[in-house]
């Protein structure tokens, strides 16, 4: 008896022990390890910190990276270019009888080891643009550091390899795009990122000298190759790469620019290793969500999900801290990260340039982007979300300059199709409006200004959508509320300007019978044009103009304050229409034109994301929401796992909990999830989707939608609430910290379907919380 209770004793402490792990004990279990190379690209994993990153692999003996980064722009506007691509050959081959590559998530490197004492460790500086790699060795080995690229500009200088594109001095395309979309009268308004900007970089390191150029051909592309190589046999090596991506006046001030930055960090190594972990370590302490924490992680990695449940969804848990830190290799980033591949976007097996994306000319979807950014609220990422931010706050005065030639009115139209110029990327003929979707027969332009596609002509909803995420960063607490109000205030006033004169024109009056907006001509999203107020657009506007008026009196001044309330009081209502016997949500109250294709949005259900305007305080919104998930004609069209598709987002917040879990698990463990898709190629880096037919892999909408509804099922936070578990399965242990408004932090366990040491931060808001569900 007594060695049965020694024994018992034993088990629950070091059961206790796992469960109490701290996290960042947790997150080494999520650490991604292969024991043996791939065969090309496609078999990368990623690493990075400011504003570059790497796509890091072995294939036969040799180690490759990619140099990539949200900032370096090519000449065409569109193509996030990469810089090139790195070749570590080494004699004797150090992967002969051993062979590990593995990401270290909490230092942010990926480390490969060999025979031999072996071990090569790739990381990036944080705070200057220098990618590390530093090898050791017990025997010494000749070592060649070849740089491959596809658009042929290097050299050598001295014993470095000096590579860069500069771009023309001239942009036609822009000048072309000016005169196409007739904005001649508002060009000093336009800035232009990408006349003379010059990406590239040096590679150096001690001991190394010019070596045979080469050429050869990788995943169908023809690449040339300068080398450098050790002087002699090394045990040890400290190579570097110092990249600047900027728009200097020639050639040789970039140059000289170049040669301080890698002067200046030439003794800093290990200084700048510090600073760097130190702020990763604040990003992993930022905020987590760890599933199934107590589970042992050699077994959860490689168990088969389709007969584990438990391991599977320890597995969403780790595929949602690999997909934020992919995020987080973005912290000094001036452009956003793209929807489609993001930075670490590899080779087309097709043989187009490794930087192709589908859906390239698109440039900033707004509708996908969104995605990407609204996680990082409830993580506390405030300084990566800056460069989306920016890109809004920044673009105020040229919006606003295009609101007034082509319509007449203050406000700003962001299009849907934005660029990096701030216009149209997707506009056609200048003359001619054309229908993707065949629904109607091409017609003259009546208007300049919108775009000449008629799915997009009145689409400024994401316009909303990224409002709506600027002030919820400044109700979070993140921002200023009076610097992210220039954007969100005259969104607003597009649309009430814009529908008053509309409806003046059409009818003598600018407000309808009842005094309210008329929102006609608009689109409910893509798919439903002419329509007359339709919900998602509605809704937002009802989430903006009563979110600003809930901050306190004295953040707005009297002007601003009487205008939105002037405004509320003119917004219409929500529209809503009876289907098979329910009240639903319709897309809007009445359209002319509707989309027939795969590609099926859900406007009607932006009541609950991403504007809350139904919540769980809201039991007769919260069911006609449900009605509307379940029985609006194009549900099953709507329902779909994979890319931007919402459904897990849209069921959490519907409380539908086996739904939302069922979501969870396709989404974030594609395509093995029990609803994936067998013929979808799966990447060997677990939160690489590909997605064929929808945005480029890795498909970073796809993780960003997978995140918030994970999110979602655990905390939401409409108005001054803060409900917890509202569609956790009771069958999930978890320990979590998330960010909620106002400053606030909230973390806790769940375990045996009970929510437990649950801090809130500062105290006072704890009377805020709902816990739902029975998890109290």
């Amino acid at each position: 008896m007594r060695i049965q209770l020694i024994a018992l004793l034993i088990v629950t402490f070091c059961l206790s022990g796992c469960k109490n792990r701290k996290s960042e004990e947790l997150l080494s279990d999520y650490n991604i390890r292969w024991t043996t190379p791939g065969k090309d690209v496609t078999g990368s994993m990623p690493v990075g910190g400011g504003n570059i990153q790497l796509n890091a692999w072995s294939e036969a003996g040799d180690i490759l990276f990619y140099l990539g980064s949200t900032d370096s722009y090519l000449d065409n506007g569109y193509t996030l270019g990469k810089l090139g691509r790195v070749r570590l050959s080494f004699h004797p081959n150090p992967f002969g009888n051993t062979f590990s590559q593995e990401l270290q998530l909490k230092e942010s490197e990926v480390v490969f080891s060999g025979d031999n004492g072996f071990k090569l460790t790739l990381w990036v500086d944080v705070f200057n643009p220098v990618v590390h790699v530093e090898m050791n060795s017990d025997i010494p080995l000749e070592i060649k550091a070849g740089y491959e690229t596809w658009r042929f500009n290097q050299e050598y200088r001295d014993n470095k390899i000096l590579f860069y594109h500069r771009n023309l001095s001239t942009n036609i395309v822009l000048e072309n795009m000016i005169k196409d979309q007739k904005a001649e009268s508002f060009r000093d308004k336009i800035t232009d990122p990408i006349v003379d900007l010059t990406s590239g970089g040096l590679i150096y390191a001690d001991h190394f000298v010019p070596s045979v150029a080469d050429s050869g051909i990788y995943m169908g592309t023809p690449y040339k190759t300068l080398r450098i190589k050790s002087e002699k046999p090394l045990q040890a090596m400290d190579l570097r790469v110092a990249v600047r991506i900027e728009q200097d006046r020639s050639l040789e001030q970039w140059c000289g620019q170049l040669d301080q930055l890698a002067d200046r960090t030439r003794g800093t190594k290990e200084a700048d290793r510090l600073k760097s972990l130190d702020w990763w370590d604040d990003f992993w302490d930022r905020s987590y969500i760890h599933i199934n924490p107590s589970m042992d992680a050699s077994v959860a990695g490689t168990a088969d999900i389709h007969s584990d449940s438990v391991a599977a969804a320890w597995q969403v848990g780790r595929n949602y801290q690999l997909f934020r830190y992919m995020l987080g290799c973005s912290r000094g980033a001036r452009h956003p990260v793209l929807f489609n591949g993001g930075i670490f976007n590899f080779d087309n097996e097709n043989g187009k340039l490794p930087e192709y994306r589908n859906w390239q000319e698109c440039e900033f979807m707004a509708q996908n982007q969104r995605l990407v950014y609204w996680p990082l609220l409830k993580t506390g990422d405030n300084d990566i979300m800056q460069p989306v931010m920016n890109m809004y706050r920044n673009l105020v005065d040229l919006q606003k300059a295009r609101a007034q030639y082509y319509w007449g009115l203050e406000g700003v139209a962001y299009p849907e199709g934005l660029n990096i110029y701030g216009l149209h990327s997707v506009y056609q003929d200048p003359e001619i409006m054309v229908d993707c979707f065949n629904r109607c027969p091409s017609r003259k332009r009546t208007e300049y200004g919108h775009s000449g596609y008629i799915h997009l002509e009145h689409h400024y909803t994401s316009m909303l959508d990224f409002a709506y995420m600027l002030l919820e960063a400044a109700r979070f607490g993140k921002e200023s509320l009076q610097n992210q109000l220039p954007m969100i205030e005259n969104a607003v006033k597009y649309y009430d300007n814009y529908y008053r004169k509309s409806r003046l024109q059409r009818k003598g009056a600018e407000l309808n019978e009842k005094g309210k907006l008329e929102l006609y001509p608009s689109s409910a999203l893509e798919l439903y044009a002419g329509a007359k107020n339709p919900t998602d657009v509605v809704s937002g506007l009802q989430a903006l103009v009563k979110g600003v008026l809930s901050f306190p009196r004295n953040e707005l001044t009297d002007e601003q304050y009487n205008y939105f309330r002037e405004v509320l009081a003119c917004l219409p209502d929500l529209p809503t229409a009876g289907k098979e016997g329910y009240t639903v949500y319709p897309p809007a109250e009445s359209w002319e034109l509707e989309g027939d294709q795969h590609n099926m949005e859900f406007p009607q259900l932006y009541v609950l994301f991403p504007f809350e305007s139904v919540s769980f305080e809201d039991a007769k919104g919260l069911k006609i929401a449900e009605n509307t998930w379940l029985h609006n004609s194009k549900a099953s069209a709507q329902k779909n796992y994979i890319c931007w598709f919402q459904g897990g987002i849209y069921t959490a917040h519907l409380g539908l909990t086996q739904e939302a879990k069922n979501y969870a698990m396709n989404k974030f463990l594609h395509p093995d999830g029990p609803g994936g898709d067998p013929q979808v190629k799966k990447m060997r880096f677990p939160v690489f989707w590909a997605n064929p037919g929808f945005c480029h892999c890795p498909d970073m909408d796809h993780g960003g939608s997978a995140m918030v509804g994970l999110q979602d099922m655990l905390m939401q936070t409409p108005e001054d609430k803060i409900y917890l578990c509202p569609a956790w399965p009771a069958d999930w242990e978890c320990d979590f910290k998330l960010h909620a408004p106002y400053n606030t932090i909230v973390q806790g366990k769940i375990a045996g379907g009970k929510l437990s040491e649950l801090e809130v931060i500062p105290a006072s808001r704890k009377k805020d919380v709902i816990v739902m569900n029975g998890f109290r």
